[in-house]
C-alpha cells in the first residue's frame, strides 16, 4: 500500500489537533466527505459493547455515534446485528473473546467478505487488568499478537479496511489510581509496551494483506483530553462522575469513558476515514 503507518499517525494527530480545538464535546465538528460503506462490524469489548453484555457508560458509545454519522446500522449482535463486541472480553481465550467474536463472525459469513463493510477491532485493556499491579513481562506483548492475529485474519478473509484503536493508558482510570502510583505506573508502562507492539503487528499485515489498516492513536487523543479537559469541552479529565451528572465528565464509572468522551473517539475516526489514502 501507498499509506505507510508514520502518515497514518501524523493524519491522526491533526485529526485530534482539530477535535481538541472545538467548543463542545458534544458538537459535531464538520469532517470531509466519507466514502459510503456497506455495513459496520465490530469486535471488541465494554468500550464498544451496545448490549451483548450491557451498556457501560451514561449513553451512545463510540460505535454508535459512528454508526449514525455513516449512516449505517449497528446492534448488538445477541438482537440479531454486526457488533460483536462483548463488555469483559479479553484479546483471546474464549468465546467471547474477541478472537472467539471474530471465529463467530467468519463461520456465519460468505467468503470473501464484503469489501465495502467498515471493521473495527478494538481491546487488548481487559488483558493489561487482569494482569495486575505485577504482572508478568509477556502480559502486554501476549494480547497485541493476539489482536494482530485476529486482523490478520479478517483481512485474509477478505476485509478491505479496518479500524484497529491502540489503548488509552489503563493507569489513568479511577480505579487503578486507587491501587496506588506504583500500580498507575506499571498499568503506563502496559500499556506503552501494548500499544508499540500493536502498531509493530498493524504495519505487518498491512504490509502483507494489502488492507486499509487505520490505527486510531486513543493513547495520544486521551493524553491531550486529560491534560486540558476544556480544550475538547470536558470538565473534568479525572473522577468518575457522579450518578446522574456525567455532562462534561471524562470517565462515567472507575473505568469506562463517558458518552461525551465517546463522542470525541467518533469524532477521530471519522477524520481519519476521510484522510486520502
Amino acid at each position: 500500500m501507498k499509506t505507510s503507518m508514520g502518515m497514518l499517525r501524523r493524519a491522526i494527530i491533526c485529526g485530534i489537533a482539530v477535535i481538541l480545538g472545538a467548543a463542545s464535546a458534544h458538537a459535531q465538528t464538520r469532517v470531509p466527505a466519507v466514502k459510503p460503506f456497506s455495513e459496520l462490524v465490530v469486535f471488541g469489548d465494554s468500550l464498544s459493547d451496545t448490549g451483548n453484555a450491557g451498556r457501560f457508560t451514561d449513553g451512545a458509545v463510540w460505535v454508535e455515534v459512528l454508526a449514525r454519522r455513516l449512516d449505517l446500522d449497528l446492534r448488538a449482535s445477541s438482537a440479531g446485528g454486526s457488533n460483536y463486541a462483548v463488555g469483559g472480553a479479553r484479546s483471546h481465550g474464549g468465546a467471547t473473546d474477541i478472537r472467539g467474536q471474530l471465529r463467530r463472525y467468519l463461520d456465519s459469513s460468505a467468503k470473501p467478505l464484503d469489501p465495502e463493510v467498515l471493521f473495527v477491532v478494538w481491546g487488548g485493556a481487559n488483558d493489561l487488568l487482569a494482569a495486575g499491579c505485577a504482572p508478568g513481562r509477556d502480559a502486554a506483548t501476549t494480547a497485541a499478537a493476539a489482536m494482530r492475529a485476529s486482523v490478520d485474519e479478517l483481512a485474509a478473509a477478505g476485509a478491505r479496511t479496518v479500524i484497529v484503536a491502540n489503548l488509552p493508558d489503563v493507569g489513568h482510570a479511577p480505579i487503578v489510581r486507587a491501587q496506588g502510583p506504583a500500580c498507575t505506573q506499571t498499568a503506563r508502562r502496559l500499556t506503552g509496551e501494548f500499544n508499540m507492539a500493536l502498531e509493530r503487528g498493524m504495519r505487518d499485515v498491512e504490509a502483507r494483506r494489502g488492507v486499509r489498516i487505520l490505527l486510531l492513536d486513543v493513547f495520544g487523543l486521551a493524553e491531550r483530553v486529560i491534560a486540558d479537559p476544556s480544550a475538547a469541552g470536558l470538565r473534568d479529565g479525572s473522577d468518575r462522575c457522579p450518578p446522574g451528572a456525567c455532562d462534561g465528565a471524562l470517565f462515567a464509572d472507575a473505568l469506562h469513558p463517558s458518552a461525551d468522551a465517546h463522542a470525541i473517539i467518533a469524532e477521530a475516526a471519522l477524520r481519519e476515514l476521510a484522510a486520502p489514502d
